[in-house]
């Protein structure tokens, strides 16, 4: 089963539960702590709503109010984080190209990480925005950002909103946010 089947999978079987952001602003101020698998640790905004499937796989959801059998809500953001062994047979652009078939490209840029984040975290942090249809006319903005842990492991995010969301920015730089927390250590 491809990431893409598994994130629609995972996606479809949520109902929302949250209601409203607890800062005035909608800017998220608490973080918290969370590992991955063994080796991996991130952070991530403390009143979003946690659901993990499985090790190695972790879905949170922005609060707000949500449908049954609705993906998301308008005006909410869902982010699915999952860390894969990287294949020495594949190039972080087939993982990526792998992961955006079928969907219309909107941009691809790479995001400046510290030296710190170079030793540590990510080496190599690489955003891919695409567009997909749900539906006749309705369309999904898949924000990926993928980051390559220091030839090991390989960590993706995925932001799910819907196209035209007036939170998109901010969401986005959540994900971003989460992308710079992550860190690796080595398994022994």
């Amino acid at each position: 089963m491809n990431f893409e089947s598994i994130v629609r999978w995972q996606l479809l079987a949520l109902t929302l539960l949250f209601a409203t952001y607890s800062c005035a602003d909608g800017l998220v101020y608490n973080w918290k702590n969370h590992m991955l698998d063994n080796t991996v640790t991130l952070q991530y905004p403390a009143d979003w709503w946690q659901k993990q499937m499985y090790p190695g796989r972790l879905v949170i959801l922005s609060p707000g109010r949500g449908q049954t059998g609705v993906l998301i809500d308008k005006g909410q953001g869902g982010i699915i984080i999952a860390v894969e062994a990287i294949d020495p047979n594949e190039t972080l652009d087939q993982v990526i190209k792998y992961n955006i078939r079928n969907q219309e490209l909107i941009s691809e840029s790479e995001l400046k990480t510290s030296d710190s984040q170079k030793n540590d975290g990510c080496s190599q942090l690489r955003e891919v925005i695409s567009r997909n249809e749900v539906g006749p006319g309705v369309f999904q903005i898949n924000t990926g950002i993928f980051c390559e842990l220091n030839d090991r492991k390989r960590v993706i995010i995925l932001l799910l909103t819907w196209e035209d969301d007036k939170d998109f920015d901010k969401y986005k730089q959540i994900a971003e946010q989460i992308a710079m927390s992550i860190k690796g250590k080595s398994s022994e």
